[in-house]
């Protein structure tokens, strides 16, 4: 293979110390998503070289909400509040590709064709909110009726469309023989406050309910990405020093306020025991096939409730009368304060070697005995997801790089080294 990338050969020359031997690809990087992914045999080769050359050995998908499945269609008055809030039709069918959701699904099967071709072993789909062209500017339950439980119904329908599209679209192009290993099916957990989708385990539990009930395609296919950082998003600390999941009451959990009581003097071991207790839930580790590791940093209050800014960070959103611009502050908001993806280690961060350590050993146990037992269609991999803000503004040479070296650092200092990692680049 091919390394054209600097920061990639940077990594990839220090397997030995890095441990990072592939990469995972957001689809849009290969071509922009409001088009066709490939529109001859030869534009899919050219892709297949291209995921050569980044060592790409998964794919992650370019659309995270069709507005069909999450609004229930164009006649609804959800889909049309979406459209007005959008900008009118023009501007939805930018954004989606089209007015009917179409698009987005028609992406999605190319994007999993390209993974069957390329022979990568893993497609990551992320169902929920859709939110970028506005983040935080809208209240889900206010602006289109619907609350956290009304996304993760859409979120089961959209599962069960890819599947039964992932099929169709398979044994059109001659793909789905029953000698081919086919990619797994990742779904990521979705982050919270600036979004709802799937998000615990106990939700996974719905989904694989749903899905054996309505004896949905390719479901054997389907497995559980799970992001630490999308799963710290609600924690924050109070004056005190009090940590809390800093949410409606409606969202937080029985299980959440458990958590609290027993560890909410010990932010650091709260937020690690949050983590244990939705990876290695029991019933459902066993379908668990990525773990994108990051952090995330502490919040004193919330800034995102029910998918909308609140309080001064709203008001700036309003006051903001050009589109771009707003969008621009929206995201900023999001990717500075939630989705961050801090590295591990980092000063700002939430996690502590001294709770997160025995998480992340049972992980690396985890690791290796699937490899003993020969697991090979269910591999349990470990993704460096420092995709994220500070990265993304730091001036200097490769700090993505020296994120990564900061993280395996921390880890080492856990007792913990994962010989056969990957990382996201997105450039």
């Amino acid at each position: 293979m091919r390394h054209q990338s600097n920061p990639l050969n940077a990594i990839l020359e220090q397997r030995d110390s890095l441990g990072v031997i592939s990469t995972e690809t957001y689809a849009p990087v290969l071509r922009p998503r409001e088009v066709p992914l490939a529109s001859s045999g030869e534009e899919m080769e050219s892709l297949i070289k291209q995921l050569e050359d980044r060592c790409a050995s998964q794919l992650h998908c370019s659309y995270f909400g069709n507005p069909t499945a999450l609004f229930r269609g164009p006649s609804s008055d959800a889909y049309q509040s979406l459209m007005a809030t959008m900008g009118g039709p023009e501007e939805m069918a930018r954004y989606y590709g089209d007015l009917t959701g179409d698009h987005v699904v028609a992406r999605a099967c190319q994007e999993y064709e390209l993974a069957v071709r390329a022979g990568l072993g893993h497609y990551t789909v992320h169902f929920g909110i859709d939110y970028s062209f506005c983040d935080g500017m809208y209240s889900y339950p206010e602006t289109y009726g619907l609350d956290r439980e009304a996304v993760l119904d859409g979120a089961f329908r959209q599962t069960v469309v890819y599947l039964n599209r992932f099929e169709s679209h398979l044994a059109q192009v001659g793909l789905l023989t029953p000698e081919r290993n086919l990619p797994t099916i990742g779904i990521e957990n979705a982050g919270w406050g600036l979004e709802y989708g799937i998000q615990t385990a106990d939700d996974y539990r719905r989904l694989f309910r749903y899905l054996e009930k309505v004896n949905a395609p390719l479901r054997e296919l389907v497995t559980i990405d799970w992001d630490f950082n999308h799963l710290l998003h609600p924690l924050g600390r109070d004056k005190s020093g009090r940590a809390s999941f800093m949410l409606p009451e409606e969202e937080r959990s029985d299980q959440m306020r458990a958590l609290e009581r027993a560890r909410g003097e010990l932010p650091g071991a709260l937020a690690a025991e949050w983590i244990r207790v939705n990876v290695f839930a029991e019933d459902l580790v066993s379908r668990v096939r990525c773990i994108h590791l990051s952090d995330s940093s502490w919040k004193d209050h919330a800034i995102f409730a029910r998918c909308q800014a609140v309080g001064p960070y709203l008001d700036q959103l309003r006051e903001e009368r050009n589109p771009e611009a707003r969008a621009a502050l929206g995201e900023e908001l999001v990717v500075s304060r939630y989705d961050n993806h801090l590295h591990l280690g980092s000063p700002e961060g939430m996690l502590e070697s001294e709770h997160i350590g025995p998480v992340l050993r049972a992980i690396l146990k985890e690791v290796e005995d699937r490899v003993q037992k020969g697991a090979a269609q269910f591999p349990l991999r470990i993704l460096h997801e420092l995709k994220g803000y500070p990265y993304q503004i730091e001036s200097g040479d490769r700090p993505q790089e020296r994120a990564l070296q900061a993280q395996v650092e921390f880890l080492r200092g856990c007792g913990v080294f994962f010989a056969e990692a990957l990382i996201e680049l997105r450039e």
